[in-house]
């Protein structure tokens, strides 16, 4: 992904993995706001924590998931869990049209508001 792409839009960067029944839960708010504020400038990049590169495709495929996904393999052994910190997935922060960490972890109706006031 090219991250000078990026400038300019807000950005969710969703950790996440296929297996996290919790993402179940979190992915009809994330993907109805992704629908409702991509054409103006939000994106969504996701970093998945899963190990079955085929099983994962086929969960994007099946659930619409969107945005670009990343995944290199090694599920929560990644240098991504330890370089950002992640605990638990799914886990996300929204980055600012300034490029700087703006949210953390709003959910549902909250997540919508929060990427809506910053597309302002």
């Amino acid at each position: 992904m090219d991250i000078a792409a990026l400038k300019g839009k807000v950005v969710l960067v969703s950790f996440w993995a296929s297996s996290v029944s919790d993402y179940n839960k979190f992915h009809p708010a994330l993907k109805g706001t992704y629908e409702k504020f991509h054409d103006a400038g939000f994106e969504v990049i996701g970093i998945s924590l899963d190990e079955d590169e085929a099983a994962l495709r086929s969960f994007i495929k099946k659930e619409n998931i969107p945005g670009p996904q990343a995944s290199d393999g090694k599920g929560s052994k990644t240098d991504w869990v330890e370089k950002y910190g992640i605990i638990y997935t799914p886990f996300y922060f929204i980055l600012g049209r300034d490029g700087k960490f703006a949210d953390y972890g709003s959910e549902g109706p909250e997540l919508e508001a929060k990427v809506a006031a910053l597309m302002k």
